[in-house]
């Protein structure tokens, strides 16, 4: 009878995959450090290292399904907070609780839910007796982030996330809505610096496009020309400023009132069209009477097209670029600005393919001659179009360096 055949183990050394994820060549071409997945691993120079969960740094909130605080008690730094109704809420939802005395039982927490009306929740500190005013809580929003922005000064820096109709400020916990209404939240976006300031512009297709300028997000305007003003009266802190004819403004848009008598009336602010020659903003302080002299107004827009259909920005050797929704068509602005005259650039007669513009990007390049930076327009049909130059509308400084064709692109987000 024959025996049948064993099989032998043999054991190999596999290299940690240190070259990090590689989704760019085929498993032929690729480096054997290189890895085909890499889920929850970090690589590092000599090894790689499990991703050690996460951190919960700002919880988006919102009142729907709030209900009335009965009492919160306490067992060492356990909170128990009771509802007056059924609170709807699950394990590990988070709640921010503010307005309560002692202190301690303020926060955003974590909960544990222990019946219909009750959870629970651990605080920092332990306090000195149960609260004996109960505040109010708001739950944890279920809107998911579909995009967060970065702001970055000088010193310090701000992360904008983009929620549904909302833009929050999400370096706070919990975060903070600072601009609302927006009709969609995957925007495109890109900072830029001039000597006006520090700006971070975003665009979605659908509203005008938005700027934050360091202390206010703002829509801008489809027009510069500011009406002469008729008359800047308030009430308290809040001013009406009437125009002589129609001001084309809408609210979000910004301008900067000077010359105006009393001080209290100049500034830049974000206003509230409340009528075709009328609009109001809210004062850092209260004037004593009606303006005695109106002065005059500047406001930020962006002409020759419609900046609603603008669905991708840029910023390329100073100047801001966007594509247009649906097109093939880009549009510029003159060097470092941030409104005025957009310019176009049509691609109909370069993309063979049609399509449309999906994204624009910036290439750097060493050709031999030093690094260079190459404008690269990217159509939905995978053409990848690529200039080099500092100003479109010069022909001598402005080159079509060639046409590629890639895949089909599927996402503005590539």
């Amino acid at each position: 009878m024959a025996v049948a055949k064993k099989f032998n183990a043999n054991t190999t050394s596999v290299p940690a995959p240190v070259g990090g994820w590689n989704g760019r060549d085929s498993l032929a071409n690729m480096q054997p450090l290189d890895a085909v997945q890499l889920v929850n691993w970090y690589p590092t120079p000599t090894d790689v290292t499990m991703r050690k969960g996460y951190t919960v740094v700002s919880v988006l909130t919102t009142s729907t399904g709030v209900k009335t605080i009965s009492s919160i008690t306490h067992v060492n730094a356990v909170a128990t907070l009771t509802t007056a109704t059924a609170h709807g809420l699950v394990t590990g939802a988070y709640v921010s609780i503010s307005g309560t005395t002692p202190a301690a039982y303020s926060g955003v927490f974590k909960i544990t839910v222990t019946s219909t009306t009750t959870f629970t929740y651990s605080m920092a500190s332990t306090p000195a007796n149960n609260a004996t005013v109960v505040g109010t809580y708001l739950n944890q929003a279920t809107t998911p982030v579909n995009t967060l922005m970065n702001y970055t000064q000088t010193s310090g820096y701000k992360l904008f996330g983009a929620a549904g109709t909302d833009i929050w400020e999400t370096k706070a916990n919990p975060a903070t809505k600072v601009f609302s209404n927006i009709s969609s939240d995957k925007l495109q976006f890109v900072n830029m610096t001039n000597q006006a300031g520090h700006f971070l512009v975003a665009c979605n297709g659908v509203d005008p496009v938005m700027i934050y300028d360091g202390s206010a997000w703002f829509y801008v305007a489809t027009t510069t020309t500011a009406a002469t003003i008729s008359t800047i009266t308030h009430v308290g802190a809040v001013a009406t400023l009437t125009t002589t004819t129609a001001h084309g403004l809408v609210t979000n848009n910004r301008v900067t009132i000077t010359g105006a008598t009393a001080s209290d009336y100049n500034g830049t602010y974000v206003i509230t069209v409340t009528g075709a020659t009328t609009f109001t903003y809210t004062m850092a302080t209260t004037p004593a009477a009606d303006a005695t002299v109106v002065g005059t107004y500047t406001v930020i827009g962006i002409t020759g097209v419609n900046s609603n259909t603008f669905i991708g920005v840029n910023l390329f050797k100073n100047r801001l670029y966007f594509t247009q929704k649906d097109t093939l068509n880009a549009w510029f602005l003159d060097v470092n600005a941030i409104g005025g005259a957009a310019s176009p650039l049509y691609f109909g007669g370069i993309a063979r393919n049609a399509g449309y513009l999906q994204a624009m990007g910036t290439w750097t390049l060493d050709a031999g001659q030093g690094a260079d930076d190459y404008a690269v327009f990217v159509t939905s049909m995978g053409e990848v179009i690529v200039y080099n130059g500092t100003d479109p509308a010069d022909p001598a400084n402005w080159a079509l360096k060639g046409v590629w064709q890639l895949g089909q692109t599927f996402s503005r987000r590539c």
